[in-house]
């Protein structure tokens, strides 16, 4: 459906730079994961406190670990409910 008029090209200005501005992002995501996750990657150090110090080391191949960290949506995935779609909250009891 085409839409005529200034309105609907304002519109589509609007759709097609966010399009532009999202693929500008996502490039820079990519880019950043790359470099996070080369093939030189140990792990992560974490200093909790002033004392105490914990180690992540990959159980994986950094090149899995790469892909599965390239896709945000891996890990929203993880909580939706497949049937609606909707995302599933679990609240911690204390």
């Amino acid at each position: 459906m085409v839409q005529h008029g200034w309105g609907g090209l304002r519109k589509l200005t609007i759709m097609v730079e966010g399009e532009e501005e999202a693929k500008r992002k996502r490039d820079w995501f990519l880019k950043e994961t790359d470099s996070v996750f080369s093939p030189e990657f140990k792990g992560f150090d974490f200093k909790v406190g002033e004392d105490k110090m914990l180690t992540f080391l990959p159980s994986k191949d950094v090149q899995e670990i790469k892909k599965s960290n390239s896709d945000s949506m891996n890990l929203i995935r993880k909580f939706m409910n497949e049937e609606t779609g909707l995302l599933e909250v679990q609240v911690a009891n204390n």
